[in-house]
């Protein structure tokens, strides 16, 4: 056999090529062994991240019954340890930003928006409001931002509908009605401020209705008049801490009520009733005036609400009204000022009057106005101010007038007349 040629007869490459198919030949590998098994011929696999996960929870220890011993409920202690840190920054945050609301109806033109203007102090000329009006003003106490939503209802009774719209579940909590009445029509003030007062309670009674559809609000109306009460007796004790020891037969050392609390008809929110245009009205007649001024503070006291008497372009009496207001809007110290001689503006706040207040009746005399009803006191101012506006002659004293048929009560063509 020659060289170069294999046994079979094929011939063999050279040397240097059979060295270099050595080289670049890869390397041989080791063979991959098989994982051991487990007893019982299974392959062990690892377990997916939601198995890891579901296991997790399952080694994670349950919360303790009740009656376990201590230690055992660390989850449940948490858990209300949470719930106390989300209610105090819960209370915080109300701390630091709360938000009023106060609504302002009344007769048609009888001032509302001159009024508002002077409350906020703005010096542009007031536009007759035809529907819904808003307006806000705010005040920052001590870091704390109070913000009241101020609602005007204009139109009167034609436009009475607007007050749902103002007043709703989530506003009756911090509201405050101003019922605005003019004075520059003694006939209709009664009436109107009557009127007013009645749509106010039957707004609240609906909301009531509401609230009362869910158990944890089914209380909310009955905890506003209470409240209401409360800040009625306070106030009354304030009265009596800046008298002489006894004045009027008042006795410091009494209890801490008020003596007519059982006879006040508390709504829930606060009410102001404003008596507008008193420059005006200041020139009529002294009896007319005490007979216009003590009925409106027996409707005022009768309602838990309080009374004041402005005139246009008097500064002292609207801020007066400012204070009144900014006490029930943005929690400021009360007024400690009041004012019940008829001959000057009426300042009444709630809970400093009683209803030993007395007025002129038929017989010449003064009655008390806890033992007068309702009706004959609007019978009264309507005799004594309307049927002496017709110039009947024998309409100029008050007794005579007094004989005249009572007006009905809902006369709202008279009260929302064209001006």
């Amino acid at each position: 056999m020659s060289e170069g040629a294999d046994e079979g007869g094929a011939p063999r490459a050279p040397a240097a090529e059979r060295s270099g198919d050595a080289e670049e030949a890869p390397p041989l590998r080791e063979p991959r062994r098989p994982a051991k098994a487990p007893e019982g011929g299974l392959r062990e696999r690892k377990p997916s991240p939601s198995a890891r996960e579901a296991g997790a929870a399952a080694r994670r220890p349950a919360p303790a019954p009740a009656g376990a011993p201590a230690g055992a409920g660390a989850s449940e202690k948490d858990r209300k340890d949470l719930m106390k840190m989300v209610v105090q920054q819960n209370k915080k945050q109300a701390a630091q930003t709360a938000d009023t609301c106060a609504v302002v109806v009344g007769t048609a033109q009888c001032g509302k928006s001159t009024l508002l203007k002077g409350l906020l102090n703005k010096d542009e000329e007031p536009q007759a409001t035809l529907a819904l009006e808003y307006s806000y003003c705010s005040k920052t106490t001590q870091g704390r931002k109070d913000i009241a939503h101020i609602w005007e209802v204009g139109g009167g009774t034609a436009m009475q509908n607007l007050l749902d719209v103002a007043l709703t579940e989530s506003s009756v909590r911090t509201a405050t009605v101003v019922i605005v009445a003019d004075l520059s029509k003694p006939e209709e003030v009664f009436a109107g401020v009557s009127y007013w007062l009645s749509r106010l309670r039957a707004r609240l009674q609906d909301i009531d209705k509401e609230l009362k559809k869910k158990e944890t609000t089914a209380k909310v109306m009955d905890q506003l008049r209470e409240r209401s009460a409360k800040k009625f007796g306070e106030r009354w004790m304030d009265q009596l801490k800046s008298r002489p020891a006894k004045e009027d037969g008042a006795d410091k050392k009494e209890s801490t009520a008020h003596p007519d609390q059982k006879l006040v008809m508390h709504t829930g929110v606060n009410v102001v009733i404003v008596a507008t245009k008193w420059d005006s009205f200041a020139k009529k007649d002294p009896d007319l005036l005490k007979v216009m001024g003590r009925c409106l503070r027996f409707l005022a006291h009768s309602n838990g609400a309080s009374l004041v008497y402005c005139g246009k372009g008097d500064k002292v009496l609207v801020d007066k009204f400012r204070a009144v207001l900014s006490h029930h809007l943005f929690r400021t110290p009360p007024i400690k000022s009041t004012e019940t001689n008829h001959l000057k503006p009426l300042l009444v706040p709630a809970g400093t009057d009683t209803l030993r207040v007395r007025i002129p009746c038929c017989c010449g005399a003064c009655c008390a106005a806890a033992h007068m009803p309702l009706r004959r006191i609007h019978a009264l101012v309507y005799r004594a101010f309307a049927v002496r506006a017709w110039g009947c002659s024998c309409c100029l004293c008050l007794g005579h007038a007094l004989h005249f048929p009572a007006p009905p009560l809902c006369a709202l063509a008279l009260i929302d007349r064209a001006c």
